[in-house]
């Protein structure tokens, strides 16, 4: 008995995977195409801020080494005179 009922079940899951299976459509190769098309785009846009970001990455750096420089003078200026910073404003 056990081994009919499991006999019935091997069967009936080889049926659904068999239907499940057909109802699986093949990608087509203009489809793969067109997806492989709009990846490479995707790729290169992303390539493309990657680069434009690095480029920046010295300004940003140079701005914040300004920065750097302005805090040392203020520094300087406020231990020469032995004044609290927010009295120079």
């Amino acid at each position: 008995m056990k081994s009919i009922v499991a006999t019935v079940i091997i069967c009936l899951f080889c049926c659904v995977f068999a239907w499940w299976t057909k109802q699986q459509q093949a990608l087509t190769e203009e489809e793969f195409r067109k997806s492989e098309k709009y990846l490479n785009m995707r790729i290169d846009t992303l390539r493309n801020m990657c680069l434009f970001l690095q480029k920046n990455q010295d300004t940003i750096k140079k701005d914040l080494d300004t920065l750097k420089n302005g805090q040392r003078i203020i520094f300087d200026e406020v231990k020469k005179k032995n004044q609290n910073f927010w009295s120079l404003f």
